[in-house]
């Protein structure tokens, strides 16, 4: 016997109607509503329907499947300024919470101050998702703070630098952060998203920081050039130092 044959017994029965007066309603014959009730047949779609309509239910119901539920949406914290002595997720810390995009495991969410990640595409006022994480591989975007001091997040690459962890924006206008006990990484960077695309003033920032830097770079140069040292020589020289900052 199916679940249909089931579910059309039970609701024939709670009707007092013997299978032939079920019948008659339907034009259908007491063989066929017997045929109905031990899965011997079928009824057609339309029939379907008609006695769905009849008892007030959903042919899911009178099929005997499974409701079909509405999947739950996943939201996580979206962090504000973070206090000291309070953990990264408790609630003092934030004030709504926020879908991550599909396809993004995230536990939490906090959104983009500053311009120190804008080479990575990562511009002010987007929101990052992040997964929690306490031991980030090198090369992880990860959201990292001070401990016991009251501050936002702060996102940057985490990197391995002379054997020394540091914290280093996407951009060269800022200064690798050493990582101390002091500092503490509460994730790593797993989605963005952003509300409009980037404006002519993300561009013009990227140009302005790549301009001072060519200029930096220009004035070593052209000191170089000035001084007589050809560019073997300052090739030579660039390894050497290279060596000398590895301890080699």
């Amino acid at each position: 016997m199916s679940a249909f044959s089931q579910r059309l017994k039970e609701l024939r029965t709670e009707k007092n109607l013997t299978q032939a007066e079920f019948g008659v309603l339907f034009n259908l014959s007491k063989q066929t509503i017997s045929g109905y009730e031990k899965g011997d047949a079928s009824p057609s779609f339309d029939t379907l329907l008609k006695l769905a309509d009849y008892f007030g239910v959903t042919t899911d119901d009178l099929l005997g499947r499974e409701p079909k539920t509405t999947p739950k949406i996943h939201k996580v914290p979206l962090l504000g300024p973070i206090k000291a002595g309070v953990p990264i997720l408790s609630t003092d810390n934030y004030t709504e919470t926020i879908e991550p995009p599909d396809g993004v495991i995230a536990d939490f969410a906090a959104p983009v101050e500053g311009d120190s990640m804008i080479y990575a595409g990562i511009y002010p006022d987007d929101i990052a998702f992040f997964r929690e994480c306490r031991e980030p591989k090198p090369g992880h975007i990860v959201a990292a703070r001070v401990l016991d001091y009251d501050a936002a997040v702060n996102l940057k690459f985490y990197v391995q630098k002379n054997g020394q962890a540091v914290l280093r924006s996407a951009n060269p206008e800022y200064k690798d952060i050493p990582f101390t006990k002091k500092h503490a990484v509460v994730g790593i960077m797993t989605g963005l998203i952003r509300d409009g695309a980037p404006v002519v003033k993300d561009y013009e920032t990227i140009i302005y920081s790549k301009e001072r830097l060519d200029e930096r770079w220009n004035k070593v140069v052209y000191q170089a050039i000035n001084d007589g040292v050809s560019p073997e020589q300052f090739a030579a020289l660039i390894a050497t130092m290279k060596k000398f900052l590895k301890g080699e």
